[in-house]
């Protein structure tokens, strides 16, 4: 089926589907959809379609596991100098979610299936942003307070 692709999609389209960028794009926009202010514009576009951009990053992610944990997985267990830091890395958290999704997968409740498979890749990157969010708030509040008091002293 490759070879029957167009050379413009094998060269710039394929890449990015293969290598998980798409999804990893998707679950970016779904994290900061979470992150941003109530009140931003692009809240209102995008937190309406949140969810179904999560379970596309979820699928497309599974996918990319699929496809590349055939020989990772394998080279992990076998032959793990071989790999770099990186992909042992990616492969070690890419079997934690597999076992985190496998008994729910199992229980054929698809709604759980959906919220693991999509919120589980994200959810520390997603927590940080939201405690950064806090944070970044509560700082401001703060420099607002000690500026009105330096300026009525």
């Amino acid at each position: 089926m490759v070879a029957t692709l167009s050379a413009w999609f094998i060269t710039t389209i394929l890449p990015i589907l293969i290598k998980s960028t798409f999804s990893t794009s998707i679950f970016i926009i779904v994290m900061y959809t979470g992150a941003f202010r109530n009140e931003s514009k692009l809240i209102k576009y995008l937190m309406p379609i949140r969810a179904e951009l999560s379970i596309i990053a979820g699928i497309l992610t599974l996918a990319h596991n699929i496809s590349f944990g055939r020989n990772h997985f394998v080279n992990l267990f076998t032959a793990p100098e071989t790999m770099s830091t990186n992909m042992k890395t990616a492969a070690g958290v890419s079997i934690i979610l597999i076992a985190i999704m496998v008994p729910v997968a199992l229980s054929d409740d698809t709604n759980c299936i959906i919220n693991v498979a999509a919120y589980s890749v994200v959810f520390i990157t997603y927590a940080v942003m939201r405690i950064s969010k806090f944070l970044t708030k509560k700082l401001l509040y703060k420099s607002k307070q000690g500026s009105t008091m330096a300026t009525a002293n």
